[in-house]
């Protein structure tokens, strides 16, 4: 009964679970009680016929003769083949439950692992400003207003755009050629990147480390030479270190001569279990989207936050379409993976250590 009580809120918890807030989740689950019902007829019966045998011995047995007999067959006794069967049962359960709890272990740290930014305390405004009517220049015009004006809400400490957030689920990449390439196929390409987006201040709000040069600033425009930051592994793989890639200069497919102003700490951009990537930032008013995610860095109550950032878009533009939710609520599907993963080999591992103890004991 209470193994099926257990089940039934469990279940219960399942129904209303919804790991994706955005994406609404249902799983429609009705317990059965004839199914639980055969399942007890099933346990009692298979418990009272293993426990026959046991049962059987127990009662023909003397007490009498165990009491006399037990010192002298303790004094000479020798190992059978039940204490070998023992001892492997022992072995075997001792493995796969150290295993299992490592590899918790194991997931667990990797949810909470530098993923080369800090979601916490960060609330993500997500906008299209094509949907809106918005075009070519006035694009950026309206991007450093909604920048200007969610800097200037109390206790905001940073904020920038950026156009596809790492671990987002999507991304662009770009074929990145040394300054000596005439032939930009593909093919001589020195390295494929993966491509963000960002406005001066994204660096600084998303928590990622510059490790040498500089941010983007509203200088960095079309009117500018390009420019570009890249993260620490694209800096050794085109120039050898991170300190000789600032300054230094790589042309993109279009030709274009781009000089890297500033290189940044390795990050997750695509998985968590992906190996280290390569990538580069270009500045927003450089690479124009219309489709961006204004970043925002507060240790303000959440959702006095995201109220107050509703009401100033809303006084920039009453049309303008944002969806408002935290950084680490956003990567709720890019972390599904390894949090289902390490909940179920918990939930295995620790049923494994009872039976085990159950079965040690039976023996």
């Amino acid at each position: 009964m209470l193994f099926r009580s257990g089940s039934i809120v469990l279940l219960g918890q399942l129904i209303v679970w919804h790991p994706f807030p955005r994406f609404p989740l249902e799983v429609p689950v009705s317990p059965d009680a004839s199914v639980y019902a055969i399942a007890l007829l099933l346990a009692l019966a298979s418990g009272l016929l293993f426990s026959i045998v046991p049962v059987r011995q127990v009662l023909r047995a003397s007490p009498y003769q165990i009491v006399k007999s037990g010192s002298r067959e303790t004094a000479g006794r020798r190992l059978t083949v039940r204490d070998l069967l023992l001892a492997l049962q022992i072995a075997i359960c001792a493995v796969l439950v150290t295993s299992s709890f490592v590899a918790v272990r194991g997931l667990s740290r990797s949810l909470h692992s530098n993923f080369g930014f800090n979601p916490q305390n960060v609330m993500l405004v997500e906008t299209d400003l094509a949907m809106s009517g918005y075009r070519g220049d006035q694009e950026p015009s309206m991007q450093k207003r909604m920048l200007e004006a969610a800097a200037a809400i109390p206790g905001v400490e940073s904020v920038g755009f950026e156009a596809r957030l790492p671990l987002g689920g999507g991304g662009f990449s770009a074929a990145v050629f040394t300054e000596q390439t005439t032939d930009l196929r593909p093919s001589t390409a020195a390295a494929t990147a993966m491509r963000f987006n960002s406005s001066p201040g994204f660096i600084h709000a998303a928590g990622t480390v510059m490790l040498a040069g500089r941010d983007f600033t509203w200088h960095d425009d079309k009117d500018s030479p390009r420019v570009a930051v890249v993260n620490r592994e694209l800096a050794r793989k085109l120039f050898g270190s991170s300190g000789a890639a600032v300054g230094a200069r790589f042309k993109l497919r279009d030709g274009s001569r781009v000089q890297v102003v500033g290189v940044v700490e390795d990050g997750k951009y695509m998985s968590l279990t992906e190996d280290p990537e390569l990538a580069l930032f270009l500045p927003i008013l450089q690479a124009p989207m219309s489709e961006t995610s204004l970043v925002v860095r507060s240790h303000r109550d959440p959702q006095q936050l995201a109220a107050a950032l509703r009401s100033t878009l809303r006084n920039l533009d009453s049309g303008l379409p944002a969806f408002i939710e935290p950084w680490d609520q956003n990567l709720a599907l890019a972390l599904f993976p390894s949090r289902v993963a390490t909940v179920a080999l918990g939930v295995l591992g620790a049923m494994g250590a009872m039976l085990s103890l159950t079965g040690i004991f039976g023996m």
